[in-house]
């Protein structure tokens, strides 16, 4: 292999790599439903590539979202998590 041939993979994989502020997931988690009872805030994974979001009440504020859907990788997942009520009905057999 060349040197001009690993350069080029090189500057390839460079150009195809997210900035480094681009986030992959989004979790949405209420303050009563969070296991750690932080406080409402966003707080961030150390890979730096995922946050919670938890927040107090029916919605997380909407401003605070949009800032961290403007980060949204096109791949990124944005996930709500809500214990709510276990459903009792069983979904049929495909």
């Amino acid at each position: 292999m060349t040197v001009r041939t690993r350069l080029t993979r090189l500057e390839q994989s460079a150009r195809d790599r997210p900035p480094a502020d681009v986030l992959h997931i989004i979790s949405l988690v209420r303050t009563d439903q969070d296991p750690d009872r932080r406080p409402p805030g966003v707080y961030h994974y150390p890979s730096r590539t995922s946050v919670d979001l938890v927040y107090d009440g029916p919605e997380p504020d909407p401003a605070a979202l949009r800032t961290l859907t403007d980060r949204l990788a096109p791949w990124g997942l944005v996930i709500a998590c809500d214990a709510g009520e276990p459903s009792s009905e069983i979904p049929p057999d495909s």
